[in-house]
C-alpha cells in the first residue's frame, strides 16, 4: 500500500555515470526548425511496412543536437537494427459513423440505467427483508458476512503460510549476474516539480549500483495542467532533461492501440549520470497505449533474434534498441514501473528485486490484494507471461469500439495495471505475484472532495469490473475466483450491508447474548489483524500511531464514504474519462504573452 505524504524537498546525491553508457558526442545542441507536421489531420491509417522497402529512411528524419559527422554515426547505429523486426498490419476496425456512435451511446445509457435499477432493487429488497422479517436474520448472514469471512480466511492462510515458511524456508533464486533494469515513467500532465521528484527518486536508489539500468519516459500527448506554463513534454525537453545527445521526430513510429500510426518525438541523453530515453507522443491515447508500447518493445528487444512481428516501425525500434544496447543491456530482465506523481523510497527498487527472486514469480508489488498490480510501484519480469503477444496485445491491448458495453469501456480506461495482471492470471495461471511490503512509495493525495470522488470512481469501477472478469474468466485460480465474486457482491450490496449493521445493533435487545458475542468476536478478527500490522511493518512509532489513527477513521467513517463513492460511481457510470483527477487546460485562450489565463477552459482527459 502506498503511503501518502506531502511534497518534500530532498537533497539529491548524484550517482557516478554508469560505466556501461556510451554517449553520442554532439557538436551542435541548438534548436532545429520543425519540418514534420504531426497534427491529427496528418495521422495516417495503419498499413504494413516491410523492412526491405521501408519508406522511412533514417537520413530523412530531422535530428536536433547532432552534427553531420555524428549524424552518420547515428545512421550506422540504426542500420545495425535493420532486419531485426517486421511491422504488423493493422487490425481492421469497424467504421464509426454518427449512427453507430449514437447507437453505442444509447446502449451504454440503457446498461447504466439497468445497472442503477438493479442496485436499487437488490439493496431495497435486502433492507426490507432485514427489517420486516428480523427473526429470519440468519438467512441473510451469508450476504452480510461474506467479506468478513473472506478476510478471516486470508488471515488464516497467511498465518499458516508464515509458520510453514519458518519450518521450510523458500530459497530465493540468486542470479549469477545482477538483473538489468528499465525504469519506466509514464506521464501525462504532471508539473515540473512532480516530474523532478519522481526522476530524482529513481537515480538515488540504494542497493542497485551493480545493476545495469536506464530510464524510459513516455509522455501521453502534449497536455498542460491547470496553472502550468508549459506542457509536461516541454518541461521535460526544455527544463528537466537538459543533458541530451540528440532529439528526433519520427513520423508513424508505432501502431497505437486504436490501429493508427502514432507520431513521436524522442530525446536521448543522461539524467544525473543515468541514461534516459524520452518519448513524447503527438496524440493523447491514454496511459494504456503508453504501457503497451514500452512493454511490447522490451519484450521484442529480448527476442529480436527471432525476427518478431511488432507494432513498431524499424526506425523507431532502432532508436530504442540502440539506446538499450549502448546502456550496456543486452537482455532486459525486469521493468520497474512507477507513476509520474510518485516518489520511491531509497530502498524501494532493491526490495522489489528481493521479492521477485522466486520461482514462477513475474511481478513484485506494493499492495494488499493479490489481484492488483499498482502502476505506481511495481516490478514486472519481461517474459511471455507478462509482455507476450497474447496477454499484452490481444487481451490487454483491445481498444473498445462505440458499440461495446459499459464493462469493456470501464476496463479499457480505468485501472490499467490491474487489468493487465487480471488478463495474465487468466491466460497464464502458473504465473505468480508477490507482495513487497517493505518497498515503500509516496504520492500526493487529493486535496478536495470532488477530486477524491473522481479518483475513487475510477478505482472502484476499475477494481469491480476486473473482479467481475476474474469471476468468469477461464484459468483463474479457485480461491482468486471466490475472492473476486465476494468483492463484487460486497460492492453491489454495500447499502444493504450498512443497513444490516444497524439492524444488528437493534437485534442485541432480543437475540441471545452468546450469539451476539460470537458474531462480534468473529467480526473483530480482521480489526485485530489491522491493529497489529505496524508491530512488524512500521520502522518508527510515529508511523504506527499514524496508521492506527487512520485505521480508526476507516472503521467508523469508511462505511459512509463507501456508500458515497458507490452512489457517485453509479451516477457517472457512463463517464470513461479521468474526470477531475487529471484536468488539462486548452491552448485556445491565453494572454498576449502566450500564458494561460484563469478563464482558460478545462478539458477532461480522453
Amino acid at each position: 500500500m502506498s503511503q501518502t505524504v506531502s511534497p518534500m524537498v530532498r537533497k539529491l546525491t548524484m550517482p557516478r555515470p554508469s560505466k556501461h553508457y556510451q554517449p553520442v558526442h554532439r557538436d551542435n545542441s541548438g534548436p532545429l526548425s520543425e519540418s514534420i507536421d504531426a497534427s491529427a489531420d496528418n495521422r495516417l491509417p495503419a498499413r504494413a511496412i516491410h523492412v526491405a522497402r521501408n519508406e522511412e529512411l533514417t537520413s530523412s528524419i530531422p535530428v536536433r543536437g547532432v552534427a553531420r559527422d555524428n549524424r552518420d554515426i547515428l545512421d550506422v547505429r540504426l542500420g545495425e537494427w535493420t532486419g531485426c523486426i517486421t511491422t504488423k498490419e493493422a487490425t481492421p476496425r469497424p467504421q464509426v459513423t454518427p449512427e453507430v456512435s449514437k447507437r453505442g451511446r444509447r446502449r451504454i445509457l440503457i446498461q447504466k440505467y439497468m445497472f442503477q435499477i438493479s442496485i436499487v432493487t437488490a439493496n431495497g429488497l435486502g433492507i426490507f427483508a432485514t427489517w420486516w422479517f428480523p427473526h429470519y436474520w440468519y438467512l441473510l448472514m451469508p450476504f452480510i458476512s461474506a467479506g468478513v469471512m473472506m478476510n478471516i480466511a486470508m488471515i488464516i492462510t497467511l498465518l499458516v503460510n508464515l509458520l510453514y515458511r519458518r519450518c521450510y524456508p523458500e530459497k530465493p533464486l540468486i542470479p549469477q549476474t545482477p538483473e538489468s533494469l528499465v525504469l519506466l515513467v509514464p506521464c501525462y500532465n504532471e508539473t515540473k516539480d512532480e516530474m523532478e521528484r519522481s526522476l530524482n527518486s529513481l537515480v538515488i536508489q540504494k542497493g542497485i549500483s551493480d545493476h545495469r539500468r536506464c530510464i524510459m519516459i513516455i509522455c501521453d500527448g502534449r497536455a498542460r495542467g491547470y496553472g502550468m506554463e508549459k506542457t509536461t513534454g516541454e518541461y521535460l525537453f526544455e527544463d528537466i532533461l537538459t543533458q541530451k545527445d540528440y532529439r528526433v521526430r519520427i513520423p508513424k513510429a508505432y501502431l497505437a492501440w486504436d490501429q493508427q500510426f502514432m507520431d513521436v518525438e524522442v530525446q536521448r541523453g543522461t539524467y544525473h549520470g543515468v541514461s534516459y530515453f524520452c518519448i513524447i507522443k503527438q496524440q493523447n491515447q491514454g496511459k494504456r497505449d503508453s504501457l503497451i508500447a514500452v512493454r511490447s518493445f522490451l519484450y521484442n528487444y529480448n527476442i529480436r533474434h527471432t525476427n518478431p512481428e511488432t507494432i513498431f516501425t524499424p526506425t523507431f525500434f532502432g532508436h530504442m534498441a540502440s539506446f538499450i544496447k549502448e546502456s550496456g543491456i543486452d537482455y532486459i530482465d525486469n521493468l520497474i514501473g512507477m507513476d509520474a506523481d510518485t516518489v520511491f523510497d531509497d530502498h524501494c527498487i532493491s526490495e522489489l528485486l528481493r521479492r521477485s527472486r522466486f520461482e514462477d514469480t513475474v511481478g513484485s508489488v506494493v499492495t494488499r490484494k493479490v489481484s492488483c498490480l499498482p502502476g505506481c510501484c511495481q516490478l514486472l519480469r519481461i517474459c511471455e507471461e507478462t509482455c507476450g503477444r497474447e496477454v499484452l496485445l490481444k487481451r490487454f491491448g483491445y481498444c473498445p469500439v462505440p458499440t461495446d458495453g459499459v464493462l469493456r469501456h470501464v476496463r479499457a480506461t480505468a485501472s490499467e495495471d490491474r487489468n493487465h495482471v487480471c488478463h495474465m492470471l487468466s491466460a497464464r495461471p502458473r504465473a505468480q505475484t508477490r507482495q513487497a511490503l517493505h518497498a515503500v512509495a509516496y504520492t500526493d493525495v487529493p486535496q478536495s472532495w470532488s477530486v477524491f470522488l473522481s479518483q475513487r470512481r475510477r478505482w472502484t469501477l476499475g477494481a469491480t469490473s476486473n473482479d467481475l472478469f476474474l469471476s468468469c474468466a477461464p484459468g483463474v485460480q479457485w480461491f482468486e475466483r471466490i475472492l473476486a465474486c465476494t468483492n463484487v457482491m460486497t460492492w453491489f450490496l454495500n447499502v444493504f450491508i450498512f443497513a444490516s449493521m444497524a439492524r444488528f445493533i437493534m437485534a442485541m435487545f432480543y437475540v441471545d447474548a452468546w450469539i451476539i458475542f460470537c458474531f462480534i468476536a468473529i467480526a473483530s478478527i480482521p480489526i485485530v489483524y489491522y491493529a497489529i500490522i505496524p508491530l512488524w511493518h512500521s520502522k518508527q512509532w510515529h508511523e504506527a500511531f499514524r496508521f492506527w489513527i487512520g485505521c480508526l477513521i476507516y472503521i467508523f467513517c469508511g462505511p459512509f464514504v463507501n456508500i458515497a463513492i458507490l452512489l457517485y460511481s453509479c451516477h457517472y457510470l457512463d463517464s470513461f474519462g479521468w474526470g477531475k483527477t487529471r484536468l488539462v487546460v486548452s491552448d485556445d485562450k491565453r494572454d498576449v504573452n502566450g500564458q494561460a489565463t484563469e478563464q482558460t477552459p478545462l478539458l477532461q482527459r480522453i
